[in-house]
């Protein structure tokens, strides 16, 4: 039986679903929650790799009158979400075995809390997975806003203070600010339906086709508003307040999948949304390239101060996402594949980094950089896998982040962009400051307190992750060609200044 387009996209974003539901039924279930969580993440995987073969094969895959449509952009992230979710989902089996919630409310209520946790754990995904497959504008923020509902719950769930303050602040500052992308949508719909004869004015496809028709303070005004929006949800300084504390207070599993996939799903939406009316509009490239500057130095600077390690990670995020938004406003080709380059070692190295932070609060339920030290002797795998990680995010050869950093240089030296590449390599050397000085006192620091005696490696559930994105961002760094065919296919997508 031959699998269709439709079967395949739909396949793809509601698999998930299923699991969630009987995840949910079964909460109570010692046994079953648990299995059924990572084959609810893996179907999605594996059906991923089909429907990127089919999108490298024939340009791209549709259904249902394009409502639904998978370009190699969209590959991009699905490939990215579905990778990082399937790999969280295992991660989480045992460190959610061993979270406060237990010593609190009791083995009973804690097993019911877990079954509901993967449940929202499966939902998530396949919320995300929607965002990149839609090809409606409106429906783009619908999904969007279904992913932050679902996150903010998984946020908050260790239902204490601090867990309950940055769930709050997480919705509310993403509700509101992602609001304003509707309002964008609604602009650019309203002004291109007179010029759409044939099909509907919501679909991007169509509306690409007439935006150079439709008056210029209505594309401004809309781009800042879709700016202003789907900025929030990337955490793009200065609209990243929520970020620091969702993803310090988050159980690790949701930091990993916030860090590593979830904003850039915001990011990807933003990106959607520009591509629209640039080049067109040069103003709005030079808008994001100030934005993305700003981002790369205040999110540098801010994690330089942090002591605990979760909110240090959080802040790199902030950086990390103003070098691939500075990709994109070079608008060449080189910044757009160094732009999506560099998401995928930000996806790996900062999935990888929030993993070993999993496991050094694995194993002594301790965060604060400066309460650790002397740790790499009991956990040498997480140590090497971490210092992977740190180098690889801040440009060292040969990983990946050397690469997609390289990459980044280049195309501004190209743009003659010259005061956006002195920036880009003081901020580089930021991070390789704060990456380094955090993976030196945590690992190789003087050991500050007895319990630090008692660390030992995470088990195998938890350290298999690790060690496959520590592989896979060495991989990528020697081997680069592996990326070349779908980065270079998503490049030539965009429109070029």
């Amino acid at each position: 039986m031959v699998c269709t387009n439709a079967n395949l996209i739909l396949m793809l974003i509601l698999s998930p679903l299923p699991f969630s539901l009987a995840v949910l039924l079964l909460r109570r279930s010692e046994v079953l929650k648990e299995p059924l969580t990572i084959i609810g993440s893996f179907i999605p995987f594996a059906i991923s790799v089909p429907a990127l073969q089919r999108v490298m094969d024939e340009g791209y895959i549709s259904a249902f009158g394009n409502e639904l449509l998978i370009d190699h952009l969209s590959a991009i992230f699905l490939l990215g979400i579905s990778f990082v979710g399937f790999f969280a989902s295992i991660f989480a089996i045992r460190y959610m075995r061993q979270h406060p919630l237990i010593a609190r409310v009791g083995v009973e209520i804690a097993e019911r809390r877990l079954g509901i946790f993967y449940s929202l754990f499966l939902f998530f995904l396949s919320t995300m997975l929607w965002s990149v497959s839609t090809n409606n504008i409106i429906i783009l923020w619908v999904a969007i806003e279904a992913t932050t509902i679902a996150s903010a719950l998984l946020v908050s769930f260790y239902w204490d203070r601090r867990a309950l303050e940055a769930g709050y602040k997480y919705l509310l500052l993403l509700t509101v600010g992602v609001t304003f992308s509707l309002f964008g949508a609604v602009t650019i719909y309203a002004a291109s339906a007179p010029y759409i004869a044939n099909g509907s004015p919501l679909l991007f496809t169509n509306i690409k086709e007439v935006i150079s028709q439709i008056p210029a303070n209505i594309i401004l005004l809309s781009a800042v508003l879709f700016t202003m929006g789907f900025g929030t949800k990337a955490g793009l300084a200065p609209f990243h307040p929520w970020l620091p504390d969702a993803h310090a207070e988050a159980p690790t599993p949701i930091s990993v999948m916030l860090s590593g996939i979830m904003i850039e799903v915001g990011l990807y939406a933003l990106l959607r949304t520009l591509l629209l009316f640039l080049p067109t509009y040069p103003v709005i490239a030079t808008t994001l390239l100030v934005l993305a500057l700003f981002s790369m130095l205040l999110g540098a600077l801010l994690a330089m101060v942090q002591s605990d390690i979760k909110r240090l990670l959080a802040y790199s995020s902030v950086s990390q996402i103003g070098y691939i938004a500075m990709g994109l406003g070079v608008g060449t080709y080189l910044g757009y594949y160094g732009a999506f380059y560099h998401l995928i070692n930000h996806i790996l190295a900062k999935s990888l980094l929030f993993m070993c932070a999993g496991a050094i609060i694995y194993s002594l339920a301790l965060r604060n950089i400066e309460e650790l030290g002397g740790v790499g002797k009991h956990m040498p795998v997480t140590m090497a896998c971490f210092f992977i990680g740190a180098f690889s995010l801040s440009g060292i050869p040969p990983l990946a982040g050397f690469l997609s950093k390289l990459t980044l240089i280049i195309a501004t030296v190209q743009a003659h962009l010259w005061w956006l590449l002195i920036l880009t390599l003081f901020t580089s050397l930021l991070t390789l400051f704060y990456a380094v000085r955090a993976a030196y006192t945590v690992f190789w620091g003087e050991e500050k307190s007895e319990v630090i005696k008692e660390a030992k490696e995470a088990p195998l559930s938890i350290l298999f992750p690790i060690i496959a994105f520590a592989i896979l961002t060495f991989i990528l760094g020697v081997y680069p060609q592996l990326l070349y065919p779908l980065l270079n296919s998503a490049s030539l997508l965009a429109p070029f200044k």
